[in-house]
């Protein structure tokens, strides 16, 4: 399956120490999503270590494409790069947490997922435990990923 990603599902599959979830996955990066990843450096050395060495065991492109001429400036360098990519190489699927670009993937016929979709799939693949997946999402939240506590309820209900 190819997969184009924005950076915070690299991030915070990184801050969890799931990056493996992204290892029989076709990734493709657009080359600013890689420099936000850099970017972040400064701010969580252990993270970068983590994402540089599971760079090397994923299925990765990094490519270049023109950004899509009529995308809304409100959105980030990262997310206006990986639509843009997802859209010129007609790869249905984009990993995206930021609720705006995923709602412009969606307008550019793209299905956005993000990371906590991920991991529930995961769960629901049989590749981890109920409890595991249970503990990933608090994990998830620990590491700065933000959900409406609704939605966390809810979610967390059906693992009950």
């Amino acid at each position: 399956m190819k997969i184009v990603s924005d950076t915070s599902p690299i991030l915070f599959l990184a801050k969890i120490d799931r990056l493996s979830f992204l290892k029989d996955i076709d990734l493709y990066l657009p080359p600013e999503v890689i420099q936000e990843i850099e970017d972040g450096k400064h701010k969580s050395p252990a993270d970068y270590i983590l994402i540089e060495r599971m760079v090397q065991q994923l299925k990765l492109t990094i490519e270049t494409t023109p950004l899509l001429p009529d995308l809304p400036s409100n959105l980030g360098a990262g997310e206006s790069a990986s639509i843009s990519l997802a859209v010129n190489k007609q790869i249905k699927h984009l990993l995206i947490d930021e609720a705006r670009g995923r709602k412009v993937a969606r307008l550019y016929g793209v299905e956005p997922r993000g990371t906590l979709g991920l991991i529930i799939e995961q769960y629901h693949q049989k590749k981890i435990s109920k409890k595991e997946c249970k503990l990933l999402i608090y994990a998830l939240i620990d590491a700065g990923y933000r959900i409406s506590e609704e939605i966390l309820v809810q979610l967390l209900k059906e693992f009950d």
